[in-house]
């Protein structure tokens, strides 16, 4: 994630590796505040040689 300043720069905020989550396409701010992402967890990713449709999410909160 990134912010832009007042001067117009950007700067990173935010940067995340996830070894035992698979990242998917859904991701949003709530009007709580906090950054969901949608994930599976790479046990739970294939299933029965198809994809699974079970998911979490994660929850950021940026100070």
């Amino acid at each position: 994630m990134f912010k832009i300043n007042d001067d117009k720069r950007i700067t990173l905020i935010f940067g995340a590796c996830f070894s035992h989550w698979v990242p998917l396409a859904e991701k949003f701010w709530a009007n709580d505040g906090y950054f969901y992402a949608k994930v599976r967890h790479v046990k739970c990713y294939w299933e029965n040689d198809y994809e699974n449709n079970g998911f979490q999410y994660i929850r950021i909160k940026i100070k």
